[in-house]
This record gives C-alpha cells, structure tokens and sequence, in this order.
C-alpha cells in the first residue's frame, strides 16, 4: 500500500468530496424486494390455469412475498441475489 501522496496517478477511483462512486467500482446493494412483491403480486393475480387430467381451473389471488432480494454492484458488474417466500392462495 503507498504511502499518503505517494499514490499511482493513474488511479482512477479517487476519494471524492460529493462521495460518487466512479464507474461503480465500489460495493453498492439496492433493496429489490418491493419491487419483487409487485411483479409477483402483477403476474398472479386473477390468472387462471387449466389443469388438464382434472379438467379444472385454478384462479390464483394476489402473492404474498416475504424474504430478500437485492442486486449488488461491485467492478461495474451486477449480481442479482433472492431469498423469497412466495405465498399465492388459489380456488380450484
């Protein structure tokens, strides 16, 4: 590690006043799950679904979605990680 001034100048991530993280080189985690509960919530809801050897249909209502999820960033390379409990109640 170089001493304080002794650093190489082509660094390109420096410490900066405003904080910004240059180039997303810096480890960063965005909270997903809000945005997980309302695709889920949009994708079941009121969807029907024949079973064919029982000739029935199934409406599901809306998901309950409990758990993490999150994308990371670290190099400028997203890594996207779930932990979910998914709950959809349905009628048969």
């Amino acid at each position: 590690m170089a001493k304080l001034g002794e650093g190489d100048e082509r660094w390109i991530v420096s410490d900066r006043a405003d904080g910004t993280n240059v180039n997303q080189w810096h480890w960063q985690e965005r909270d997903c799950l809000e945005w997980c509960k309302d695709t889920l919530a949009r994708s079941f809801d009121g969807k029907e679904v024949a079973v064919d050897e029982a000739k029935a249909r199934v409406v599901f209502a809306a998901a309950e979605v409990t758990g993490e999820a999150y994308i990371n960033t670290r190099k400028g390379k997203l890594i996207a990680g779930f932990e979910l409990k998914v709950e959809i109640p349905f009628e048969a």
